[in-house]
């Protein structure tokens, strides 16, 4: 599964992520609006960010 930050908790709605979720979409993957607890952010396969100058930016988490 993929999800995003919802546009209420401050994500913005831009063209990466626009095209983002159509690409998830056309693919039968498609993107869920959740707000995530860390505990569920440090057990997911990974974590990315994105925004239309930088592309896609894999995140690393430090364990701890």
């Amino acid at each position: 599964q993929i999800y995003t930050v919802p546009l209420a908790e401050g994500c913005i709605d831009g063209i990466a992520r626009q095209v983002f979720m159509e690409q998830m979409e056309l693919a039968d993957k498609p993107v869920i609006e959740k707000i995530c607890t860390e505990i569920e952010l440090r057990q997911a396969d990974e974590i990315f960010i994105c925004n239309a100058t930088n592309g896609m930016s894999k995140i690393y988490l430090v364990m701890m």
